[in-house]
């Protein structure tokens, strides 16, 4: 296997295309990668070619349980085991799509809160806009999930005997903690809008709004505050505290933050630094192209999913439709997924790039605000990723819609995998 290396520098304007063969044809001096975990899947980001397929939520209505190209199920989030199961999270509901392509209830039977039996669980995951929905895995085939109606972080798993059962793990509780402190997690209040990350052996990373960002071991003993968020252009955190959407983590042990308005990309290192990485809100009037992460604006983020080896994160703007791959090494470029499935560096912002969800992998060219063919790869939503690191997407806005495929038609469902190859 070899090391997914990050970007070289930043393309100059009207930089040439991504295609199957080019190389980037102009950029500046190559920066120093960060460490990240080796991947199979490519050598280089600027060779991947993304390519949508069939994955779940059948147009025209299906089924609650059978083949996912069958099923019906939708799912706001999901995340993915080592095992190869996907998890997700519709409403209050939790499914389960098994490696083999099937899919089946996991936990959940209303609006509430109960422990116990998965099956007669209650969740309250809160509102139906500008709330985060997370939910997470570890490397033990355990998932996780921050309720915003609850306060709550939950956690569903298998007992000794086999079973699926349902636990609260923190919050709940009327404790504000301050910067360092610790305390039993049920004792603490972790405020509103909150999302959680879980790294590979259980550490849970929790992010709130207003609260700050708390960590808590496998052992579950004590949940402890990191502090609040980092402030951005010499802004107080307290006075641009992040409205989380998303959350994510990386195999290195970092958790990733989406915030819309302000918009804003957090990261949490292992170390428990919390730091900004990435988008400027001040640059709204600007709305400049793809640069370096501190150097662009990003436009009503909706989602994000993190590159299982921490060289990426990928956003999702719901006033952009388009996917973002955002480095985080902070000095590199970021880059905008067009309707070839490939990354292009975008000499204005992605937004002016706009174009229906037609999908052609044979195209080349310059982009369409420059003349060319290459619109953004049409995209209103990230579900989540897998474990392998392929993401899921879709176009909940557009009533029907789903990706175009040259010479095949539509694919069946509302959610569709984009696999990553070369």
């Amino acid at each position: 296997m070899k090391n997914l290396v990050a970007a070289a520098g930043l393309l100059a304007a009207g930089a040439a295309v991504l295609s199957g063969t080019s190389a980037l044809s102009q950029s500046a001096a190559s920066a120093s990668p960060p460490a990240t975990e080796k991947s199979a899947l490519s050598s280089d980001w600027r060779e991947e070619q993304w390519v949508p397929e069939d994955f779940i939520s059948v147009l025209g209505g299906g089924p609650a349980v059978g083949p996912t190209v069958e099923a019906g199920v939708g799912a706001s989030a999901l995340c993915g085991d080592k095992a190869g199961n996907l998890y997700l999270l519709s409403g209050n509901m939790f499914n389960i799509v098994t490696p083999a392509g099937v899919v089946h209830p996991l936990a959940g039977s209303g609006r509430g809160y109960k422990d116990g039996p998965a099956g007669d669980a209650l969740f309250d995951q809160g509102g139906e806009y500008n709330v985060a929905r997370s939910i997470q895995c570890d490397a033990q085939g355990n998932i996780y999930t921050a309720e915003n109606g609850n306060h709550l972080v939950r956690w569903i798993f298998k007992d000794k005997d086999g079973k699926w059962m349902v636990d609260t793990v923190a919050g709940g509780g009327k404790r504000s903690l301050k910067d360092g402190e610790s305390c039993p997690p049920l004792e603490a209040d972790l405020g509103g809008n909150i999302a959680v990350v879980a790294a590979e052996d259980g550490t849970l990373t929790i992010g709130g709004m207003w609260a700050g960002v708390f960590r808590l071991p496998p052992d579950r003993k004590a949940l402890t505050k990191l502090g609040v968020w980092s402030a951005y252009r010499g802004r107080p955190a307290k006075g641009g505290a992040p409205c989380l959407v998303n959350s994510d983590g990386d195999r290195l042990g970092n958790a990733y933050f989406f915030s819309r308005t302000p918009d804003l990309l957090y990261r949490v290192s292992r170390e428990g630094k919390i730091e900004h990485i990435g988008i400027q809100p001040d640059l709204r009037a600007k709305r400049p192209g793809d640069g370096p992460p501190m150097e662009i604006y990003f436009d009503t983020g909706t989602s994000m999913a993190a590159n299982p080896d921490g060289s990426c994160v990928y956003l999702c703007g719901g006033d952009e439709y388009d996917i973002r791959r955002v480095p985080t090494d902070l000095k590199t470029t970021t880059a905008t997924l067009v309707c070839n499935g490939r990354w292009y560096i975008m000499p204005v912002h992605p937004g002016a790039n706009r174009g229906k969800p037609d999908f052609d992998p044979a195209l080349t060219g310059k982009s369409k605000n420059e003349g060319g063919p290459l619109s953004n790869l049409a995209n209103c939503h990230i579900n989540g990723r897998d474990y392998e690191g392929n993401l899921y997407g879709s176009i909940y806005q557009w009533v029907g819609a789903t990706q175009n495929i040259a010479g095949k038609g539509k694919l069946r469902t509302g959610i569709y995998r984009l696999r990553r190859g070369r």
